[in-house]
């Protein structure tokens, strides 16, 4: 199914500066490249993930791509890794208890 125009290039726009064939294989098309937001439930941060439909979902990965929203906890972490590898680690502890 074709995706609407402004979709692909709101995509686009978003990873401006990435290398696309990094992120994913070769013959990935912008058309196949989708940007989640996520929040977790433990804090105010927001971030979005990339990722391709032409993966299936048991071999999809998910990659941070942008920092939305910092919470004062996370602000500190400058890269988009670094506040997302946080993120999880902060999600699992909470989720522990």
């Amino acid at each position: 199914m074709a995706k609407n125009p402004e979709e692909v290039e709101a995509v686009r726009q978003r990873l401006t500066g990435w290398d696309i064939k990094s992120l994913f294989t070769p013959d990935t098309e912008w058309e196949d490249i989708k940007i989640t937001r996520w929040s977790p439930d433990t804090c105010d941060c927001v971030i979005d993930y990339v990722w391709s439909e032409k993966h299936p979902d048991d071999e999809r990965v998910h990659r941070p791509c942008q920092v939305i929203k910092a919470c004062p906890l996370h602000a500190h972490h400058v890269s988009v890794d670094d506040h997302h590898d946080a993120l999880i680690e902060h999600n699992r502890k909470r989720g522990a208890v």
